[in-house]
């Protein structure tokens, strides 16, 4: 019985996903909100975000740097870098 559970839901999980794929690909793919949109943009409007979420936490700033770098805009992630670098360590407990 058990058995014939997790084949139903694995198939089930299969017919849901080919739906799903083919109605993206019907609409053109990508998500409404960018419509219109290049995809470039947003993601570097929630980078912005991100970078601001991120404060002064050295670790977060890294990945957001890391992200600047590597998706091209190298001059901004190398920026980060040297700011999370030369910042004074805080003090701590």
């Amino acid at each position: 019985m058990q058995r014939r559970t997790v084949v139903c839901l694995a198939v089930a999980c299969l017919a849901i996903g080919t739906v799903v794929g083919y109605a993206a690909k019907e609409n053109g793919g990508g998500v409404a909100v960018f419509k219109g949109k290049p995809a470039k943009d947003g993601a570097y409007a929630a980078l912005a975000e991100a970078e601001k979420l991120a404060g002064n936490g050295s670790w977060e700033l890294i990945g957001v740097g890391r992200v600047y770098y590597l998706s091209g805009d190298k001059a901004k992630g190398q920026a980060i870098f040297d700011r999370v670098l030369n910042a004074r360590p805080a003090t701590s407990d």
